[in-house]
């Protein structure tokens, strides 16, 4: 009987750290995260199409429109992503990024690129339908009626 209770209890907080664990990434505040909205690809510099109405199968370079979670503004914003070669990232994905920083003059080219780093939830699941109810801002009706 004390094996018994000692087995469900270990089990039980072995789910209960699998839980956790599965929820860190959106409890850390300091990892960028977005999700996917849109896919690209790069047909040339400065020339973007969406995936689904490229023709042909040939894909060279895959960009994200990526709404990114941003705590001190507190409103999401939305950034351009360029996708790691060989990740197939499609809309609704929850992924991590690292930021390019803005250039320190207007006229300036940007030395660096916003990139994905990996993903953290893929569409449909649990983690994702949860990280787009906390970036999706809450309108009220009062802003509805004034829209």
């Amino acid at each position: 009987m004390k094996t018994t209770v000692q087995m469900l209890l270990a089990g039980a907080l072995s789910a209960l750290a699998a839980t956790a664990t599965a929820e860190q990434p959106l409890r850390s505040e300091t990892l960028p995260l977005g999700a996917v909205e849109a896919v690209y690809v790069k047909i040339a510099p400065g020339l973007f199409i969406e995936t689904r109405l490229l023709r042909t199968h040939k894909i060279a370079e895959t960009w994200s429109d990526v709404r990114v979670r941003h705590f001190d503004a507190g409103k999401p914003r939305n950034e351009l992503a360029k996708n790691p070669e060989g990740m197939a990232v499609q809309p609704g994905d929850v992924v991590q990024l690292t930021i390019a920083t803005a250039p320190e003059f207007a006229a300036s080219p940007m030395p660096e690129i916003t990139r994905i780093t990996a993903r953290v939830a893929l569409a449909g699941s649990a983690v994702a339908r949860r990280f787009q109810q906390q970036i999706t801002p809450a309108v009220t009706i009062a802003e509805q009626l004034r829209m």
